[in-house]
């Protein structure tokens, strides 16, 4: 369950997870304006476009990225020209793809939103014998659960549930 971002109406168009191919991806966050957005959104993709939200946006903008490099090349070139030429409250986002799952933790610690509750774009994940977790607010977290630090990648091997942090920090500036 998620807050809908303030302003973008209540609609299944604008309702995450978004879905392109084998994709999905949900994205807790503001990224602004939208018409510049759109402009990191690949010709072919436009066509995509059904809601109204950055969220969706968000996600076409990246599988135009993901068209020219490995993914996580891709996400981190992307995530650094968004912060270049976009205003980022928040990009975080899960990306699922058949093979892995990708959780990125990024965030201005600057925002309004994020200096009046410190912990809302804090990622967390668990692993387990059988899965691996990923949550933010909201869920009782105990000791087991580790803290994907602002600037970091979660990258999940779906096949094998194998986990490596990937420091995307280096590619851009924290607040």
């Amino acid at each position: 369950m998620r807050w809908a971002t303030p302003g973008f109406p209540l609609s299944i168009a604008n309702t995450h997870p978004f879905t392109y191919d084998q994709m999905a991806f949900a994205h807790n966050g503001l990224i602004q304006p939208n018409a510049e957005l759109e402009k990191l959104i690949a010709p072919q993709l436009h066509e995509n476009l059904a809601g109204t939200t950055d969220s969706e946006r968000h996600f076409l903008a990246l599988l135009s990225a993901l068209e020219s490099a490995p993914v996580v090349e891709a996400i981190q070139t992307y995530i650094k020209l968004v912060h270049e030429h976009l205003q980022v409250v928040s990009a975080n986002f899960l990306l699922l793809m058949p093979d892995a799952l990708y959780a990125v933790c990024d965030f201005d610690p600057q925002s309004e939103l994020a200096q009046k509750e410190p912990d809302y774009f804090s990622l967390k994940y668990r692993i387990t014998d059988d899965a691996v977790l990923i949550g933010s607010t909201g869920l009782q977290q105990d000791e087991a659960w580790k803290t994907l630090e602002n600037g970091q990648m979660l990258l999940v091997n779906r096949g094998r549930l194998r986990v490596a942090v990937i420091d995307i920090a280096d590619k851009r500036e924290i607040g």
